[in-house]
């Protein structure tokens, strides 16, 4: 999704995870981090699962020089991406192949 069609998206449907998510992504890529930063915040309080949310928040908070705040980013990400590799070898383990 580009910026134009988040920014619509947002207009009609505030509440629409992938779209802040979207957005936040394109204005990373446009060098534009503070504005970015709202959205990731509403995604995340939208979603704290997402793991994406969370990468790219880290990388907002890096890009902003916010060390502190990278590095809770940062603790979150590898929490959820461990909770998801349990996950997976329970899955595994009761469903072998």
């Amino acid at each position: 999704m580009d910026a134009p069609a988040c920014g619509r998206a947002l207009k009609y449907y505030p509440n629409f995870e992938e779209a802040h998510l979207g957005l936040a992504s394109v204005l990373l890529i446009e060098h534009d981090p503070e504005l970015a930063l709202p959205h990731l915040h509403k995604a995340i309080a939208l979603n704290p699962e997402n793991q994406v949310s969370w990468y790219r928040l880290l990388q907002v908070e890096r890009a902003l020089g916010n060390v502190q705040e990278q590095q809770k980013a940062l603790r979150e990400f590898q929490r959820l991406q461990s909770q998801d590799a349990s996950r997976k070898q329970a899955a595994r383990e009761l469903f072998p192949p």
